[in-house]
């Protein structure tokens, strides 16, 4: 595997950053839906546990987004391209980055409105407890921006160095 140059393990420590905020809020689901079960058989009610365990499953799905990609954990066909020679695999990851970029950006942005508006409107989530809706809202753009940079990241580094993602997965 090539060096990393500093940038490189700045931002595939940013990627872990939020890959770690992703497992945490997933342990929080389990801590919510334990506390209901116990609830439950103890005759306490835990208020709008299934609103927070919600928001702990779309925040975390989102924040872990750049981290799969960097980690070249996510979904891919690689039977196509593995067959390709190694210019013509380049340029289709090359399009494909160019066009996941378009699209990451196109969400992003329209999630950014989203959440504005959901501020500028002060709207409230329902449930026993009400909160901001912006707050569980807010991860939604922030994840889809970091999987932005992820791919930017990687088409820097397809274009620059030649990395393939099978080349590219950082070491712990």
């Amino acid at each position: 595997m090539p060096k990393k140059s500093k940038i490189d393990r700045k931002l595939y420590n940013l990627y872990k950053y939020f890959g770690v905020i992703a497992a945490v809020l997933m342990g929080g689901i389990c801590v919510l839906t334990l506390a209901q079960i116990f609830g439950r058989m103890l005759g306490i009610v835990v208020p709008s546990a299934d609103d927070f365990a919600t928001f702990c499953l779309s925040t975390s799905s989102y924040l872990a987004l750049a981290y799969v990609f960097a980690r070249n954990e996510h979904i891919r066909v690689t039977i196509g391209i593995r067959s390709m020679s190694p210019r013509v695999r380049r340029f289709f990851e090359a399009v494909s980055l160019i066009v996941g970029i378009g699209l990451t950006g196109f969400a992003t942005w329209h999630m950014t409105i989203m959440v504005l508006e959901t501020y500028q409107y002060k709207e409230m989530t329902l449930g026993l407890i009400a909160i901001p809706k912006w707050i569980p809202q807010i991860s939604l753009p922030v994840g889809m921006l970091l999987l932005a940079v992820a791919m930017v990241h990687q088409l820097v580094n397809l274009i620059f160095k030649g990395q393939v993602m099978d080349d590219n997965v950082p070491s712990e």
